[in-house]
């Protein structure tokens, strides 16, 4: 449901989120750390200074940060900053047109769907994503590999 820009901003914005404690963070340490390729990569991060989603700084001790606190920042408005997904719903029928006033044929089925993932990035804030455990950093147990020994 997400254009690969989208995903890979979501990714690069999630990951400094949880690393915003360490200070600002560099693309090539993120490009590194998401897999996300590096010049695919600045241009998002690029993008998503523009649309004021992260701030950035040059030189020593420089790189990206939050513009803002994660809890303060819809997943809503990261995808829209790459999609256009809160002005527009793409018919799946392929209409120019698809509207509740001239639906296609899929649109009330569609229509629930669409609402319903669109209320789920307004009401996701970085913050819900970087308290997953999926997200957070993983640290190895060294007792398992030790006491095999």
């Amino acid at each position: 449901m997400l254009s690969l820009t989208a995903q890979y901003a979501l990714r690069a914005i999630v990951a400094i989120a949880n690393s915003e404690n360490a200070g600002p963070i560099l693309a090539r340490d993120l490009a590194k750390t998401t897999g996300i390729p590096r010049q695919y990569l600045s241009a998002v991060l690029r993008s998503a200074v523009r649309a004021r989603l992260l701030k950035s700084t040059r030189g020593r001790g420089g790189g990206f940060i939050l513009a803002r606190p994660p809890q303060d920042i819809s997943i809503l408005e990261v995808v829209a900053a790459f999609e256009g997904i809160a002005d527009r719903g793409t018919c799946p029928f392929g209409f120019a047109r698809c509207s509740d006033d001239a639906p296609c044929p899929v649109h009330p089925f569609w229509r629930p769907v669409t609402s319903a993932f669109r209320r789920m990035l307004a009401e996701t804030h970085l913050k819900d994503l970087v308290e997953h455990p999926a997200i957070k950093p993983r640290r190895r147990r060294a007792s398992s590999r030790n006491k095999q020994s």
